[in-house]
């Protein structure tokens, strides 16, 4: 991968006329048909954050394509064409030699000078087509993206997906899909916003909701609650406001770690959810305040918060606020545990415990089955902490298996971690070592914060057996 300053060069090299370059490419510029030429210059992915003026006012007319690559059906939307036209034009486009086609997937990429030159060739089109088809596209990517969320919350089917008979069917094609096109559909949330499509942007962050827990080491997240954000405002809606603020706050706590902005967001959530009388969403808004005065070292300030968020949801009887109150105790009994107050911990996740046990009206099997599995890796911990280890070692099991089968790498990772280390301190050292160093690749493929904890655990001697301690 080239380093932003050598793109730079390449594009002052291509703008001052190298000769033989643009000869080349004119020549097999010309020699393709009308249809091919505009696949070819609007699949362009261009991004020229890092130029100066005068070269972003060459490239200004940057077409949706973002990221490295491109599929066929991402060409058909931006050039105004059938998907088997615009399929026909990259095969042709990559038999001349003018793309390079992925060696296992249905996606396309520029050579570096091609794709300046390509650009360039925007002057081509009439301004306002190209933005209508731009539009167009951000709509529909926008869309799908949405439908293809909704495959991950367990309280809604998905809807909504632009072509029924080409959306993913299944989480499994669906997370597919995001993966592969998340620079396309980040890019469209963007350019949704800009078109004033502010109610599409709020209902494609909603759908996203579930999804991001299953991805949190993204850190595009906190763009696109940002968005949403900025959307609720335009729209005027307090409440969505509000939500989408908590969202934004979550994602500045887990995905980019900067916690005085997770602090400051959890604020201004707690303003609005205060103003329009949502307890629910006050209740999140301490919740999130608290984790992030959690990580800025301010601990007992984090526990008072926190205890403000489980009275909000005790206040509100309804089956989110059930939810909301489950996770806000899990919270509360981790501070305390890492506060050194493993028995108050303890007690605090049995309440927990019992609220799973009672079940919530009108909340799936699945979504009780997550919060039953969070509860029971907390209840592990905190009897890892007392040295209850033979205790820990089923429940911290039961919660790995739940988040696995789930595809929740974010929560099955440092479950892992804490299973590889009950075995440890259970003396079955090679089972323990090889769960360890799965564990490990997962949480640095996460950039998780606990992966120095498994470099520790893994670089270290093998602990010495724990006697067990009496319940």
């Amino acid at each position: 991968m080239y380093k932003r300053q050598d793109e730079g060069r390449r594009l002052d090299a291509l703008q001052a006329g190298d000769l033989q370059v643009r000869a080349a490419f004119a020549l097999s510029y010309r020699q393709l048909d009308p249809v091919a030429r505009r696949v070819l210059r609007r699949s362009t992915p261009v991004s020229y954050t890092h130029l100066d003026v005068y070269k972003r006012q060459v490239l200004r007319r940057s077409t949706l394509a973002a990221g490295s690559d491109f599929s066929p059906r991402t060409a058909a939307l931006l050039a105004g064409t059938t998907p088997r036209q615009a399929e026909h034009c990259v095969r042709e486009l990559a038999d001349r030699g003018l793309l390079q086609p992925d060696p296992v997937a249905d996606r396309y990429r520029f050579h570096d000078l091609l794709r300046l030159f390509a650009a360039e060739q925007l002057s081509e089109d009439d301004p306002a087509e190209q933005a209508r088809a731009r539009e167009a596209a951000a709509r529909w990517v926008l869309a799908r993206a949405g439908a293809a969320a909704l495959h991950f919350d367990p309280e809604r089917s998905p809807a909504g997906d632009p072509e029924p008979d080409t959306a993913p069917r299944g989480a499994e094609e669906a997370r597919a899909w995001l993966e592969a096109e998340r620079a396309q559909w980040l890019d469209a949330l963007h350019q949704a916003l800009a078109d004033g499509h502010h109610r599409e942007v709020l209902d494609a962050a909603e759908a996203m909701h579930w999804f991001s827990d299953r991805v949190q080491h993204w850190e595009e997240w906190a763009e696109v609650f940002r968005c949403s954000v900025a959307a609720a405002r335009a729209l005027g809606s307090r409440r969505d406001e509000a939500v989408h603020l908590n969202y934004l706050a979550w994602s500045y706590n887990l995905c980019v770690h900067d916690s005085a902005a997770g602090l400051a967001t959890a604020r201004e959530a707690l303003t609005v959810a205060r103003e329009v009388g949502d307890l629910l969403q006050a209740g999140w808004a301490y919740g999130y305040g608290a984790g992030a005065l959690h990580h800025l070292g301010r601990a007992e300030e984090a526990v008072q918060w926190l205890e403000k968020s489980a009275a909000c949801h005790r206040e509100n009887a309804t089956p989110q606020a059930r939810l909301a109150e489950l996770a806000t105790l899990n919270a509360l009994g981790a501070h305390l545990r890492s506060m050194g107050r493993a028995e108050e911990a303890l007690a605090v996740h049995r309440r927990s415990e019992e609220l799973c046990e009672a079940g919530i009206p009108g909340r799936s099997a699945e979504v009780l089955s997550m919060f039953r599995a969070s509860t029971r890796h907390h209840l592990g911990q905190d009897l890892g902490e007392l040295g209850r280890w033979a205790e820990a070692e089923p429940l911290l099991r039961h919660a790995l298996a739940v988040f696995e089968e789930a595809g929740m790498a974010a929560w099955s990772e440092p479950a892992r971690l804490d299973l590889a280390i009950t075995l440890r301190r259970l003396g079955r050292e090679e089972e323990a070592r090889t769960m360890l160093e799965t564990a490990r690749r997962g949480l640095v493929e996460q950039s998780h914060p606990r992966r120095a904890e498994a470099d520790e655990e893994l670089a270290g001697p093998a602990a010495p057996v724990t006697p067990a301690v009496p319940s």
